[in-house]
């Protein structure tokens, strides 16, 4: 009976110790994980909060440039006037430049730009100060020839010292393409241009209490006239100021062939 009762016993405390092993390492689980918990929330609050670099160049996996955060001459395209500006560019798998918003000119101005890629067919969107524009360009010209009168026109706007004349450089602007642009520039001034090759179309100006409609021939000279204008006299020099409800037709010259009233 007594070597019974001490089996009994012995299994009873078996039993009991296997409980106690089991709790422990149960909570010996569960104070790991709060402890790794616990660590990585530490490492996440003490991560830096600030990275900083002068450009960042995202690649593909066959090493070729894609985006560029900073200036694209390094990546996306060849050093050219006004390609160094600071913005996020992105580039195809050939390395054409495609889209990218960046500064623009003098650094003051802003632009978001959309490009095919074989042709320099884009829209473009600038901001500046008292100033923005909305432009498409649809054109067969190459890309190389196109770049090249481009950076001649930059060159000019950088170089321009007051809104007024980068407005007239965006109203002159000339490229071998259909183009359409709406902008609007300081002192209640707005436009809207429709052309096509290097001067002909439409332009369409809305000032303030002056509005007009010029049609222009493929040289870009003025033919017609819907609105205010203004018609110089060679004879006398005297510049005569046509009302908003006037209608004048010139020649190829740029003479007055009708007017009315």
């Amino acid at each position: 009976m007594t070597e019974q009762i001490d089996i009994g016993s012995l299994t009873r405390r078996l039993c009991r110790l296997e409980r106690e092993m089991r709790w422990w390492r149960t909570s010996v689980a569960i104070t790991l994980l709060v402890v790794a918990i616990l660590l990585s929330t530490q490492q996440a609050t003490t991560a830096p909060a600030v990275v900083e670099a002068q450009k960042l160049i995202l690649r593909d996996p066959y090493n070729k440039v894609r985006a560029v955060l900073g200036t694209s001459d390094s990546g996306c395209r060849p050093k050219t006037t006004g390609s160094e500006q600071y913005g996020l560019h992105f580039c195809d798998s050939d390395g054409v430049y495609r889209a990218g918003i960046s500064e623009f000119g003098d650094g003051q101005s802003w632009e978001v730009q959309l490009q095919a890629k074989r042709t320099p067919s884009a829209a473009y969107v600038v901001v500046n100060d008292g100033i923005a524009s909305l432009e498409l360009n649809a054109t067969e010209q190459t890309r190389e020839v196109a770049d090249k009168k481009w950076a001649e026109w930059a060159e000019k706007f950088n170089a321009a010292r007051s809104p007024e004349e980068r407005e007239k450089l965006l109203i002159d602007r000339k490229i071998d393409a259909v183009r359409a642009a709406l902008s609007a520039f300081p002192k209640g001034t707005s436009s809207l241009t429709l052309k096509h090759g290097l001067g002909g179309g439409l332009d369409f100006y809305l000032l303030r209490r002056q509005s007009s409609l010029y049609l222009k021939d493929e040289n870009g000279t003025t033919r017609a006239v819907l609105g205010h204008t203004e018609i110089e006299r060679p004879a006398t020099g005297v510049v005569e100021q046509l009302p908003i409800s006037s209608f004048v037709l010139f020649n190829k010259d740029a003479k007055v062939v009708w007017k009315a009233p």
